[in-house]
């Protein structure tokens, strides 16, 4: 009966560590995405920077700006996403831990 709990836990285990390991990459992607997203700005800031200092009447100036604001919307919108992915990170880790296995071994 005992290696039946056993299997249970090992199973149990694995699977808190697979969840663990899809939320770190599921994180990782829009880390990525946010480190993109900053790049973009401050590119696209420095572009606004010099063309207002060149031709502070060019029709673009209207148009990069509501890039750069679509750009900080997005960032905003992906902010509680990469929030959520490390609170899933945190309880599968838990979860491990209170099995007793906590490593990061594993997965699905």
């Amino acid at each position: 009966m005992s290696s039946g709990l056993s299997a249970t836990s090992i199973l149990n285990n694995n699977i808190y560590n697979g969840q663990k390991q899809y939320w770190e990459m599921v994180k990782k992607n829009y880390d990525a995405q946010l480190l993109s997203l900053q790049s973009q700005a401050t590119d696209l800031g420095t572009y606004i920077q010099n063309l207002s200092a060149s031709n502070p009447y060019s029709p673009d100036l209207q148009r990069l700006q509501m890039m750069a604001n679509n750009i900080a919307i997005t960032q905003q919108q992906l902010q509680p996403l990469v929030d959520n992915a490390q609170q899933h990170i945190e309880i599968a880790q838990q979860a491990a831990q209170r099995l007793g296995g906590g490593g990061s071994r594993g997965g699905w």
